[in-house]
């Protein structure tokens, strides 16, 4: 038969790169890509992408910071708020 080349992945990111928020799911992956999920049931997929295919990448340096109101995602190059 054929022999096919499967890459290896590594879909489950660095736990310190995951923010979970209510029924969302932040994952910083690079210092200017994040990717948001949301499930109303909190349920995510750990799958690879097509475009990111290696999550298991170092974490960029980045603060959260939570009131009763509204929770704020500060990084280097972008801020995400709810």
């Amino acid at each position: 038969m054929y022999a096919y080349n499967v890459p290896k992945f590594a879909p489950i990111p660095n736990s310190q790169s995951v923010i979970a928020y209510g029924n969302a799911r932040f994952t910083i992956l690079t210092s200017r890509l994040i990717r948001i999920e949301f499930d109303p049931e909190g349920l995510f997929d750990d799958r690879p992408s097509q475009v990111f295919w290696y999550r298991e990448q170092p974490t960029p340096p980045y603060d959260v910071k939570k009131t009763q109101v509204r929770s704020i995602l500060k990084r280097m190059n972008q801020t995400l708020s709810s």
